[in-house]
């Protein structure tokens, strides 16, 4: 991914200073990029809630791809997580806020989209959870999400996410994903607490 505070097109306009460029490369990995690049466009023009990263638009011309999403003021929550030696530093206040605020959204999207519509997105980590200039912490990444059906083929979902490999075609799946959802490889709304139970740990 690349961000961008500013940036010019090929036209000679200016993206505003408050977006991100998403670029999903379209060289070695433009398979898997190109199912990630569109996964992530569906779920995001499907979900409309102040939890998740608002995507402004999206551009495809040839093998190149980019979502242009809202931006993360305050960046991501592994950054905090993972560098002690960090000026700034989480208070146990803004921790509490950001995992209420996660809980929120998946509350959303488990229970509470139109047309009774369920999102799993199989990805909640410190890395893909942003915080915003009100420390609002918002979920932006929905490459890995499925939507749940009933009565879908819940092993064909699993080989379809686990296709999304590399080069050598060996598969990649979550570090974090929930074992039960490996070991049962059926789509269920706990895959994401369970995800959500580690960050929060």
């Amino acid at each position: 991914m690349e961000n961008h505070s500013l940036t010019k097109d090929k036209n000679g306009g200016e993206l505003p200073n408050d977006v991100i460029i998403k670029r999903f490369p379209g060289t070695e990995l433009a398979d898997h990029a190109q199912k990630i690049f569109f996964r992530e466009l569906k779920m995001l023009s499907n979900v409309k809630h102040d939890g998740i990263v608002r995507l402004h638009g999206f551009c495809v011309e040839g093998p190149e791809m980019i979502l242009v999403i809202a931006n993360i003021s305050n960046g991501y929550l592994y950054n905090y997580l993972e560098n002690l030696n960090s000026r700034r530093i989480l208070t146990w206040e803004k921790r509490l806020k950001i995992c209420i605020d996660v809980a929120r959204t998946l509350s959303y999207l488990h229970y509470e989209m139109e047309d009774q519509k369920v999102i799993i997105n199989h990805y909640i980590s410190s890395w893909n959870i942003g915080l915003d200039e009100n420390w609002k912490a918002k979920i932006v990444d929905f490459g890995f999400s499925l939507f749940l059906f009933p009565n879908q083929d819940d092993e064909a979902v699993f080989l379809e996410m686990f296709r999304f490999g590399n080069r050598d075609n060996r598969g990649f799946l979550p570090p974090n994903i929930d074992p039960e959802y490996v070991k049962a490889r059926k789509l269920r709304r706990e895959s994401d607490i369970y995800c959500f139970g580690v960050v929060f740990l």
